[in-house]
C-alpha cells in the first residue's frame, strides 16, 4: 500500500504517512453501528397500550348486565292481606308484622280501581245534609180587641202601678235597682203595712222584697250584708238584717194613672199593650184622697168625655208587653216590657 500523497510505501493499517505524514483514510469504528428503527419499532409501545383500552371497552359492552334490585318498600301490602270484594271488610284496621314494628294497614275498598284516578271521583250519592237548627220563631200576633169589664180593671190597675212612679223604660237587661225602687214606692203607696220604721228608717222585709219582684217582673234579688241599691240619683237604699232600709220621707202627690186602648195577644202567650197615661187634677186627688177606683174602669170613650171636660189630662203614651200571672189565686200580670213617651199639647 503506498501513500496517496508521495507515493512511499506505508505499512498495513497505518493511518499516517511515514515519509510525509498525511492522513490518510479514517478509521473504522471498533463497535458494530446502531441499526436504524423503523416508524413501526418507534410507536408499538402506544400501539400496545390502545389495544388494551380497546380490548376492556369491548370486554365492558358485551358483559351481560344484571337487573337492579327492587327499591325497599316501607309498607309492602301482602296480597294476602287484601280485602276480596266477596268478603265483607272488616271494622277495625288489621295489624302486619313488618322488619321490627307493626305497619296499620287500612281495609282496602270492595271494589278496586283498575287504574289509578287522576282526580278524586265524585261520590255516586249526594251526602246527607247536617239538619240546621231552626231558629226560634217570633210571637205571631192575634186579633187586637179593647178590654172591658173586669180584664179592663185589673190591667188598668196593673200599669198604673207604674205610671204613678213615673217608672220609665223597662225590659229584661234592666237593673235590680230599679225594680227595688219600684217595689219601695209601690209598697208606699199601696202596702204601708208592708213597711216597718225602725230608727227613722222605712225598711222592708227581704221576703216581701222577692215577693212583689217575682209579681211584678219575675225575678229576685239575694243581697249581701251591707250591699246598696240606688234609689234615684241622691238616694239608696241599703241591705241589712235581713231588710231593705232608706230614710224615711213624707208623702208624695202620685196622680198619674193608665188607661189601655188596646191587647193584642201573642202566641207565646203573652200580651202586647197600647195605652195612655192621665193626669188626675190635684184638687179632686187630695180630696178623693188618692185615685178613686173608678178611674181604673173607665173605657176609652169615658176618658174622652173627661179630658174634654178638664177633669183629667193625657200626659204620656205608652206600649208594654205583659204576661198573665196566678198571684196566690188572683188573676194579675208580670211585666216583660213597658215604655213611655210624653205627649205633645
Amino acid at each position: 500500500m503506498t501513500c496517496p500523497r508521495c507515493g512511499s510505501p506505508i505499512g498495513q493499517g497505518a493511518d499516517y504517512c511515514s515519509a510525509c505524514g498525511a492522513r490518510l483514510s479514517p478509521r473504522a469504528p471498533s463497535a458494530t453501528p446502531r441499526p436504524t428503527k423503523s416508524p413501526i419499532q418507534r410507536f408499538w409501545p402506544l400501539l400496545l397500550a390502545g389495544g388494551v383500552i380497546l380490548g376492556l371497552l369491548l370486554g365492558l359492552l358485551l358483559i351481560p348486565r344484571q337487573p337492579a334490585p327492587p327499591p325497599a318498600q316501607l309498607s309492602p301490602t301482602p296480597q294476602a292481606a287484601l280485602v276480596s270484594p266477596e268478603a265483607p271488610a272488616s271494622p277495625e284496621p288489621s295489624q302486619i308484622p313488618f322488619g321490627t314494628g307493626t305497619a296499620i294497614v287500612e281495609p282496602a275498598p270492595t271494589t278496586a280501581p283498575t287504574t289509578a284516578p287522576t282526580e278524586v271521583p265524585a261520590p255516586t250519592t249526594a251526602p246527607t245534609p247536617v239538619p240546621t237548627p231552626a231558629p226560634t220563631a217570633a210571637p205571631v200576633a192575634l186579633a187586637p180587641y179593647e178590654p172591658t169589664g173586669d180584664e179592663l180593671w185589673r190591667i188598668n190597675i196593673f200599669l198604673s202601678n207604674f205610671s204613678e212612679q213615673s217608672f220609665g223604660t223597662y225590659n229584661a237587661y234592666s237593673s235590680d235597682d230599679q225594680c227595688i225602687a219600684f217595689v219601695r214606692l209601690y209598697c208606699k203607696i199601696n202596702h204601708q203595712e208592708l213597711i216597718a220604721y225602725q230608727d227613722g228608717d222605712e225598711t222592708i222585709a227581704l221576703s216581701d222584697m222577692n215577693a212583689l219582684l217575682a209579681r211584678f217582673f219575675d225575678r229576685s234579688v239575694s243581697p249581701k250584708e251591707g250591699e246598696t241599691y240606688l234609689l234615684s240619683a241622691w238616694s239608696t237604699i241599703r241591705y241589712s238584717d235581713g231588710r231593705f232600709r232608706v230614710p224615711a220621707s213624707d208623702g208624695e202627690s202620685y196622680n198619674y194613672f193608665t188607661v189601655v186602648r188596646q191587647m193584642t195577644p201573642q202566641s207565646d202567650g203573652t200580651i202586647e199593650v197600647e195605652f195612655q197615661v192621665f193626669e188626675l187634677g190635684l184638687e179632686e186627688y187630695w180630696n178623693t184622697p188618692g185615685i178613686d177606683n173608678s178611674y181604673y174602669q173607665l173605657s176609652n170613650d169615658q176618658t174622652e168625655q173627661l179630658v174634654w171636660a178638664e177633669r183629667i189630662r193625657p200626659v204620656q203614651g205608652g206600649t208594654a208587653r205583659v204576661r198573665p200571672y196566678d198571684n196566690n189565686g188572683r188573676a194579675t200580670y208580670q211585666l216583660l216590657r213597658y215604655e213611655t213617651w210624653a205627649l205633645m199639647g
